[in-house]
């Protein structure tokens, strides 16, 4: 045990730094008393090597242009924080614990982050995609794929997308109208065709009816949503309401004029 010069209370020598200068080769106050004085110190020495151009790691070698670090150290810094992250998200990995840093708790599901932590990574993720679309709504290309919308695209979709989200918001709709949802599906795994046949049979019909491919079109059944008696996706009732030959895409006005007749 050993009474601290600051606090002046007795701590057993776990407490205090070592320091091969003092006579018990410890120092004079515990580490919660030492270290105010230290950050002091470090934030000091940091604003000066900054001051003079040199390194803020090692305090000898100048400073790269535009950074406050040396090109050795900063490839030693990125070596040892690499080596220690993944070692240390091994061992998280392995205990079934989350894999960010200073982070203890335990994974949601099947992934290596816990619950809180994998909001804020989803967060991120949308924030990411949202701004990449705004970039790309800007610049005049497609928001999915960023592509140019070309002439036969509409809004802020290319004439692909814009299809593709035509038939989303279609399926959705339908599954809405009975209280159900997607839950994690694709519109393609619940119905039985893929968008390249759905774009083979819009442009069918668009030559049938004489649509350009500048207007704006919906999605209409031939038997109706409302007339339909399915109960889940995947039943027979569902594969013939969402059949090929059972849609007809229409102009936005013929498409709510067939709706108001119904």
């Amino acid at each position: 045990m050993k009474t601290c010069a600051k606090c002046h209370e007795s701590k057993p020598e776990s407490e205090y730094y070592k320091d091969k200068y003092a006579p018990d080769g410890m120092t004079y106050s515990c580490k919660p008393c030492s270290r105010p004085a230290d950050l002091m110190r470090k934030q000091v020495r940091y604003a000066e090597a900054k001051m003079r151009g040199i390194c803020t790691i090692c305090y000898a070698r100048p400073a790269e242009d535009g950074l406050n670090s040396c090109g050795e150290c900063r490839v030693l810094r990125h070596k040892f924080e690499s080596e220690y992250g993944r070692r240390r998200r091994n061992e998280a990995k392995a205990a079934g614990l989350c894999v960010e840093m200073g982070c203890d708790r335990n994974t949601d599901g099947g992934t290596t982050l816990c619950a809180l932590h994998l909001a804020q990574a989803n967060a991120r993720t949308r924030k990411h995609k949202l701004s990449k679309a705004k970039e790309r709504k800007r610049e005049g290309l497609c928001v999915v794929c960023g592509q140019s919308r070309g002439q036969n695209g509409t809004g802020v979709h290319c004439y692909r997308h814009r299809i593709e989200s035509i038939m989303r918001c279609a399926v959705r709709y339908a599954l809405e109208s009975k209280g159900q949802y997607k839950r994690g599906y694709t519109w393609e795994s619940l119905v039985e065709f893929t968008l390249d046949d759905f774009l083979a049979h819009v442009e069918y019909w668009r030559k049938t009816q004489g649509i350009s491919s500048d207007e704006m079109i919906e999605m209409h059944h031939i038997n109706p949503v409302a007339g339909s008696e399915w109960q889940n996706p995947g039943d027979d009732e569902w594969r013939k309401l969402w059949a090929l030959e059972n849609l007809m895409p229409l102009r936005i006005i013929d498409h709510k004029e067939a709706h108001r007749g119904q």
